[in-house]
């Protein structure tokens, strides 16, 4: 998969480069074309990105510095980001550095009880025991720092590409645990491995994401 991914960046890239020199401006005064296109839409998809599956609005106060808004769908639905970046270059292509905040703004349980095997009487001679763990989700609040590259041709075409790290800034997990037909709450040490589990994907951890779209 990610070969693939980097084979589809490489040739996306090829193809913005053909496109801005076939659609370059005579009498253009830059190399930049984000000083005269100042609002670009693009779709985003990845993993932990910004805004989830959706669309992206970046605003170029000056052609090195972008305001992004984003809005789409995530594993625990509706998701919405804002961030900052800044361009190393003030030309097409440039390195990217950005920094920001996106949230899931409703709570999601998971569809099905978790059966997993923990040792509730903290007893070493008394074998875990198999348990159903209903995980809620609450509302999620995340900073994000990437990194990357973004392309935009003379005539309007952009792409991106973005890795990074997002950090969640509230508890996402809350979990319930069924035995005999008794609910009780799950204690930390209890879950540490299942509740790991479920933060590798709604918690803290490496984002990617890869944005096509068009500036004005």
């Amino acid at each position: 998969m990610k070969k693939t991914l980097f084979l589809l960046i490489a040739f996306l890239g090829f193809t913005s480069l053909s496109m801005a020199q076939n659609s370059r401006k005579s009498n253009s005064s830059s190399d930049n074309p984000r000083a005269d296109r100042k609002v670009a839409i693009t779709t985003e998809a990845g993993f932990r990105t910004m805004a989830g599956s959706g669309l992206n609005v970046s605003y170029y106060v000056v052609p090195k510095l972008a305001i992004d808004a984003g809005a789409g769908l995530g594993l625990q639905g509706a998701k919405f980001g804002a961030r900052v970046r800044y361009l190393f270059l003030d030309q097409e292509f440039s390195p990217i550095l950005g920094l920001g905040f996106n949230m899931s703004p409703q709570e999601f349980g998971l569809p099905e009880p978790e059966l997993v095997s923990l040792d509730l009487d903290l007893d070493e001679t008394t074998p875990p025991e198999e348990v159903f763990v209903d995980v809620q989700l609450n509302k999620s609040y995340y900073t994000q720092a990437i990194t990357g590259i973004e392309w935009m041709a003379q005539g309007g075409f952009v792409v991106a590409f973005n890795l990074g790290y997002r950090i969640s800034l509230n508890q996402t997990i809350d979990t319930d645990i069924e035995v005999n037909g008794q609910s009780f709450e799950v204690i930390d040490q209890y879950s540490d491995t299942f509740i790991n589990s479920i933060d590798r994907i709604y918690g803290s951890g490496v984002s990617f994401s890869l944005h096509l779209g068009y500036a004005f």
